[in-house]
């Protein structure tokens, strides 16, 4: 797993489990279980698609994982 890098390069929002899998590195999996525990603010969902919110998403997991 690896830490989302936030640049002028990086979408404001990724889409689907797998938009979560790119931005961080991890399993289909591993992007679930983070999408219903300490990423759940960050993430939206409206009818089918689940729509992440990069910087908040960045945020959430420095408070997480800095320990």
């Amino acid at each position: 797993m690896r830490v989302p890098i936030v640049n002028a390069d990086t979408p404001a929002v990724v889409v689907g489990v797998v938009g979560i899998c790119n931005l961080f590195g991890c399993s289909p999996s591993t992007a679930w279980r983070f999408r219903s525990s300490w990423l759940a603010p960050a993430v939206t969902k409206t009818g089918k698609e689940i729509v992440t919110n990069v910087a908040l998403a960045q945020t959430l997991w420095l408070k997480h994982f800095a320990r």
